[in-house]
């Protein structure tokens, strides 16, 4: 038989998991922004939207900590295990409630995995752009080196030498 969630508490957890949802379409936002700004070699911009998403992951992070909570009040209010219940999914949570509670949970819990979908696809595409990037730059710091000179590397104990250790360039990134 299926349960009913405390309306007190269903109406916190579909405001949160909108909230989640919310934060992760501004992250998606961040990252396409990130991406333009290693197109046009903007380093001051690339900075700043790098320290936003980590403040903004950080968040994230809280507000999915507060969901395993709220999932676990309302577990323990429906009598499952309070650990059980913290390691539900919002589709597996959907599952055990009655209607129109499951059709609610289902239609937020899909629009948020589609959010984290195009968070993990532009991460996906701007990694792929930073790996290109580093390519290019190995391929330029190779390109200036003369010919038949050993690379430049460092020592054990940190002084450079020549053919040696490892590259500069592996070194500083």
């Amino acid at each position: 038989m299926a349960n009913v969630i405390e309306e007190k508490r269903f109406g916190e957890l579909v405001l949160l998991l909108n909230e989640l949802e919310a934060m992760h379409l501004e992250l998606v936002d961040l990252i396409r922004s990130r991406t333009s700004a290693m197109k046009k070699n903007d380093v001051v911009a690339m900075r700043e939207l790098g320290e936003r998403e980590r403040a903004l992951a950080a968040r994230i992070q809280e507000r999915e900590g507060l969901r395993r909570q709220l999932v676990a009040l309302i577990g323990k209010q429906e009598g499952w295990s309070a650990r059980m219940a913290r390691a539900f999914s919002i589709s597996q949570l959907a599952a055990r409630v009655a209607e129109p509670q499951r059709s609610t949970l289902i239609e937020v819990a899909s629009r948020l995995r589609n959010a984290v979908v195009r968070v993990a696809k532009a991460n996906r595409v701007a990694g792929e752009f930073a790996q290109a990037i580093l390519e290019h730059l190995r391929w330029v710091f190779a390109a200036v080196r003369p010919e038949g000179e050993r690379q430049l590397g460092y020592s054990g104990d940190g002084l450079v030498t020549a053919g040696g250790g490892r590259a500069i360039f592996d070194t500083v990134g």
